[in-house]
């Protein structure tokens, strides 16, 4: 009997491992499309890509049939709980993009794959093997390299960072849930009732806040829209559709770890457009990074 992943599962494993690099790609004009949008509150940035998101993929379910409804108060609870973990995700991430950079926005998002790790061995007992836990420890040190330490640190770029940090957190947990539910709700339910509660949390928050300040207002243009589009489409609709794809496949921490080239992608998308500096200290830290990547992919116990 030979040893290693048999036939089906391997397939299984590299079509998740191919959906998780596909939402990557997506992902990696994120930082850009979110600065085109600089007019636009972080809270209402993050509405839109909910609230459109959410419409496309219930739309969509409807067409082609797929179950959509909220059937019991079980549920609705659940998706409420679901919502809300998004919902501090996704805006804890636009917002800290107005206080600090773009690599320390992602870097500390991107801290995820450690809180993935604990919140999976905590709730669906996926224990990390030694391969794993090596391949967490070397991608987190290449991200702390990209990074690199910040000469000017001052009390708003460490509001950014806190509030990267707890989309990281609930990043992590995000992934941890779209894993545990991979059996109970088709995708398109799944995303599309998360991205829906994420959104009334998300209009809720924002009208208290417009209520106690005019500082939440926001100035709309044509570039400031398009931004806020290219935000829905590759960042929400499309990056973590093929990212909750791959959960359904994938270990949680392999798809949390992919996902971190987000990192890479997006500094280098920086570079390209906004011309943010991309030093020999972030291309080493790339590398790193992307060693600790293939020895997660290579740990077995990652393709079950």
């Amino acid at each position: 009997m030979s040893g290693g992943v048999p036939g089906p599962e391997k397939g299984r494993f590299w079509t998740g491992i191919l959906h998780v690099a596909l939402g990557v790609l997506c992902f990696a004009p994120g930082a850009v499309f979110i600065r085109m949008a600089g007019g636009i509150d972080p809270l209402e940035i993050t509405l839109h890509r909910m609230a459109f998101a959410s419409a496309a993929i219930l739309i969509y379910s409807k067409i082609l049939k797929y179950d959509f409804l909220i059937s019991g108060r079980s549920e609705l609870l659940q998706f409420m709980g679901f919502g809300l973990v998004a919902a501090l995700h996704f805006g804890c991430f636009v917002a800290s993009l107005s206080y600090t950079h773009v690599s320390h926005s992602l870097a500390l998002c991107y801290t995820a794959p450690i809180f993935a790790a604990v919140f999976s061995a905590i709730f669906i007992k996926e224990r990390p093997g030694a391969l794993k836990i090596a391949g967490v420890a070397v991608t987190t040190i290449g991200i702390s390299v990209l990074v690199g330490l910040e000469p000017g640190i001052n009390s708003r770029l460490l509001f950014g960072d806190f509030l990267a940090l707890i989309s990281g957190v609930t990043l992590g947990l995000y992934h941890t849930i779209g894993r545990t539910v991979r059996d109970r709700y088709n995708l398109f339910k799944y995303t599309g009732n998360v991205y829906l509660f994420a959104a009334l949390y998300l209009f809720a928050a924002l009208m208290a806040c417009r209520a106690a300040s005019s500082a939440f207002m926001s100035e709309y243009s044509l570039y400031a829209a398009g931004g806020v589009a290219g935000s829905v489409v590759f960042g929400t609709l499309l990056g973590h559709l093929f990212v909750n794809s791959a959960l359904r496949k994938v270990n949680t921490v392999v798809v949390s770890l992919i996902t971190t080239q987000e990192v890479t992608t997006g500094v280098l998308a920086a570079y390209i457009i906004l011309g943010e500096k991309l030093s020999l200290n972030s291309l080493i830290g790339i590398a790193i990074s992307l060693i600790g990547i293939a020895l997660v992919i290579l740990d077995p116990s990652g393709r079950k």
